[in-house]
């Protein structure tokens, strides 16, 4: 790198005050998947002032800004930018002004940090080996985006993607990967069971989806305890639904939930397994059961070893706090998508200790960590050789 470590915290440090204010400009107005138009616009007059090559769309709210210096090879930084649709209680003055949506995720941060350097890294791309592409991605929430992303083009000729997420528990600064399964593959199920209602004080005439709906709780429990002894993969419950009157035996009664795991051959067995559930109770007491399974983020997020020894030295090297993480993650990011067939790594930008938890009303982002995920993305770029 031949600009040095103290050259750098101090164009950080002058760049800091401007990356606050975007951030929290984008914190007021969260905007959620395939919805971000007023973010994108904060991007693009942020950078629109530098020499960067800004891309034609590849969605209707994506943003690829590109230096490129002819060099031969070019490497991808991405942010992600949706918010989620949780009514924000941290009560800061910045706090979102959109009723039932605010950036419980970190995601306003998250592009604000790769902001700042994508104009740090202009000012220095003389001394760069390698050509960045910066590409500031829609929808990572819910709807797994990025996979599309990735399939319009967003990747193309990169031989490695870096990304970063804040991560309440722990400490504020700390970075912290692994390689291998670092993030978990997810799927998202909906059992429902169509019965015949009525009069609940004359149940002889009805069939009522409730109790069988039940029995599906609990084998889906017995397999989330299955695969949990066997790969430490997740079936969880997270909603069910029947009824809304305390004497109508409802007509329809519903379980849904989420699956996670760590190895991508698991998906089309966890899958079977809910379809068998689904198969053996169909039927039962006249109640037909159906399965509605997607697999938004089938593919586990997958860190080279390469990519981790990489971020491990540059650490070493320029004071950068780091922990080889002990655990993979078993939530889901589609930045797993960016990392089928190249190298990369995504990694954990400590928020505290004690920090309010993602996707939480309470959560926001920690201010102290932004200049430490600048300096990361920018220490990446700057020594980045491939070899």
């Amino acid at each position: 790198m031949k600009t040095s470590i103290e050259q750098l915290n101090e164009m950080v440090d002058a760049i800091l005050p401007e990356i606050i204010e975007i951030r929290r400009g984008i914190h007021r107005e969260p905007e959620i998947h395939f919805d971000e138009y007023k973010t994108r616009e904060k991007v693009f007059s942020a950078l629109s002032g530098t020499s960067l090559d800004i891309k034609e769309k590849l969605m209707d709210t994506d943003l690829i800004a590109e230096l490129n210096n002819g060099h031969e090879k070019l490497i991808v930084l991405r942010a992600d930018m949706d918010a989620l649709p949780i009514a924000e209680e941290t009560g800061k003055d910045y706090a979102s002004t959109i009723p039932g949506m605010m950036h419980a995720c970190g995601h306003d941060a998250h592009t604000s940090i790769l902001i700042g350097a994508a104009k740090i890294l202009e000012q220095l791309q003389e001394t760069l080996d390698v050509n960045i592409r910066f590409v500031f991605q829609p929808a990572e929430e819910m709807v797994a985006g990025g996979e599309k992303l990735i399939e319009a083009g967003a990747c193309d000729g990169a031989e490695a993607a870096f990304a970063l997420h804040g991560w309440p528990g722990l400490p504020v600064n700390k970075i912290s990967s692994r390689p291998g399964a670092f993030f978990a593959a997810a799927g998202f199920y909906k059992l429902t069971f169509h019965g015949k209602g009525g009069h609940a004080a004359q149940p002889e005439g009805n069939k009522n989806p409730i109790p069988l709906a039940a029995k599906g709780v609990q084998k889906l429990q017995e397999l989330n305890d299955k695969l949990d002894k066997e790969s430490g993969s997740i079936v969880s419950i997270s909603v069910f639904n029947a009824g809304d009157a305390n004497n109508v035996i409802p007509e329809i009664a519903s379980i849904e939930g989420t699956t996670r795991y760590l190895d991508s051959d698991l998906a089309g067995p966890i899958q079977d397994a809910l379809q068998n559930i689904a198969e053996e109770l169909d039927g039962e007491d006249g109640i037909t059961v159906s399965l509605d399974y997607e697999r938004a983020y089938w593919r586990p997020m997958v860190c080279s070893e390469k990519a981790i020894d990489y971020l491990a030295e540059v650490c070493d090297e320029f004071g950068q706090d780091w922990e080889l993480a002990p655990a993979p993650a078993m939530v889901s990011e589609d930045f797993s998508f960016y990392l089928n067939d190249r190298e990369g790594a995504m990694f954990w930008l400590g928020l505290g200790e004690d920090w309010p938890k993602l996707h939480t009303p309470q959560f926001d982002f920690n201010e102290e960590a932004l200049k430490t995920g600048i300096l990361m993305f920018c220490l990446i770029a700057l020594n980045y050789t491939g070899e």
